[in-house]
């Protein structure tokens, strides 16, 4: 997967085609750096609409960043901020919610992904059988 990431961007440009090549996987953006395997407080997420521009960074060497399935979750975090000077994080579904893949930064894309999709998918079938216990 290659991205395009110009300076007119709004963090959305970024995260939409991500999440539409790993559907249980989204990428977000912070104020601060985080260390390999370290979590991010929400306080200091960008919202989606965050131009990239805003963003006070020295680095924007590169417009174009390209990620493969097999890389790891901590490897594409650490791209993100060598080439452009951002500071992002990845998270994987749990269910219907999303957790932070900080402890799980060894483990690659295709990998994280296929795990949040089997969680939704135990997650909706435990309800479905739930519901037919209950009728």
């Amino acid at each position: 997967m290659t991205l395009e990431i110009k300076k007119i961007s709004c963090i959305k440009d970024i995260q939409s085609p991500f999440s539409k090549e790993y559907p249980y996987l989204k990428i977000e953006f912070f104020d601060m750096p985080h260390n390999w395997g370290e979590t991010t407080r929400k306080a200091h997420r960008y919202s989606s609409e965050f131009k990239i521009s805003a963003i006070e960074t020295k680095k924007h060497t590169q417009n174009m960043i390209h990620f493969n399935r097999w890389m790891k979750a901590g490897e594409v975090e650490e791209q993100m901020k060598e080439q452009f000077g951002l500071f992002t994080q990845i998270y994987r579904r749990n269910g219907y919610s999303w957790v932070e893949t900080a402890g799980t930064d060894e483990l690659s894309l295709d990998e994280l992904n296929e795990i949040g999709k089997k969680s939704v998918l135990n997650y909706r079938n435990n309800l479905w059988i739930e519901r037919e216990i209950l009728l």
